[in-house]
């Protein structure tokens, strides 16, 4: 009798990033979406992502590219500025969501039952479900505890952008300077919702109560709040290019220099190091999205940089949204 040794089925740790090009003209791409085997180092597929509301561009990026990636199933969930849009693993194009109030997106937190989007530029959290029907919404700048804890007023919101058309993206430049918070990620964890507020350097839980988790005004840009798996908050201090962790309670605990480049203090646009986009793929670990398009890991309670794979040279080309799963060859 023959015996015939099954074969081993292979897994890779398979990472999905979202790319943002600044300052890109014209109808060229904007951005790309990647997929890449984290233990070769290659990229498998990079897929352009399709320019959008190039009237409200601007040298820093405008609306373009892509914004946040989460995986849910077997399926990819891109936000781009006004749009979701669902692949599969091969990136292929299946499907894509939208909601009249998507406007300036950025992360994504998706669950059983529908999606947590950050609609920036209103200063408002959705929650959708997989068809777009609203389910949940919450408006950040006519929340009262927050007006009177961090120090604003309501502002005018222009839901539809029905701007002048002779100076559309004046008005609209103006508008996104109005933003109260920048909400720029959303995490859930046991039916807690929690913001990043860029622009108050705060953590705030919004549901189902409303409570400033903390505020650290040593942030400068930050960028990515997510739970760890060991239940502490990690985010990136985005220009200072440094990671800073939270217990659950909103106490800080330490900061890790993240610099793998030469730029001491990184800017948006003219300089190396805009760290951006936050993956904790196993216990100790995470990946950090930073520019030029770069993605590396760091062990977080040794405080050591690990592997690093670049995407792109320039420096004008941004990581911004980044997620990996396991899958099996």
């Amino acid at each position: 009798m023959w015996f015939f040794k099954k074969k081993k089925e292979k897994t890779n740790l398979t990472v999905f990033a979202s790319t943002i090009i600044r300052n890109v003209e014209g109808d060229e791409y904007s951005g790309y979406l990647y997929k890449i085997n984290w233990d070769s180092g290659n990229i498998l597929k990079k897929i352009p992502i399709l320019s959008q509301n190039k009237e409200t561009w601007n040298e820093r990026g405008g609306n373009r590219g892509g914004r946040g990636v989460s995986i849910f199933k077997d399926r990819v969930y891109l936000a781009t500025a006004v749009t979701i849009y669902i692949y599969d693993f091969e990136l292929n194009l299946l499907g894509e969501i939208t909601n009249d109030l998507f406007k300036g997106l950025h992360e994504l937190f998706i669950v059983n039952d529908g999606i947590w989007v950050t609609c920036t530029l209103h200063d408002l959290i959705l929650k959708v479900d997989f068809e777009g029907n609203t389910m949940f919404e919450w408006w950040g700048s006519n929340s009262k505890y927050l007006q009177t804890s961090l120090g604003f007023e309501s502002r005018e919101l222009n839901l539809d952008f029905s701007f002048p058309k002779e100076n559309f993206a004046e008005h609209y430049d103006r508008y996104s300077k109005e933003e109260r918070l920048h909400i720029n990620t959303v995490w859930v964890d046991d039916n807690n919702v929690y913001i990043l507020a860029n622009r108050k350097n705060a953590l705030i839980k919004i549901y189902p109560n409303e409570k400033i988790v903390f505020q650290d005004n040593n942030l400068m840009s930050p960028h990515n709040g997510i739970l760890s798996i060991e239940g502490n908050f990690i985010l990136n201090n985005t220009q200072k290019q440094k990671l800073h962790i939270y217990s659950k309670e909103g106490r800080f605990k330490r900061s890790i220099n993240t610099k793998i480049y030469k730029e001491d203090l990184s800017s948006q646009f003219a300089k190396s190091g805009w760290q951006r986009g936050l993956n904790n793929y196993k216990k100790g670990k995470v990946l950090i999205g930073t520019s030029p398009a770069t993605i590396f890991e760091l062990d977080y309670n040794k405080g050591k940089l690990g592997k690093k794979i670049k995407l792109e040279e320039k420096t004008t080309h941004c990581i911004h949204g980044l997620t990996s799963c396991i899958i099996s060859e």
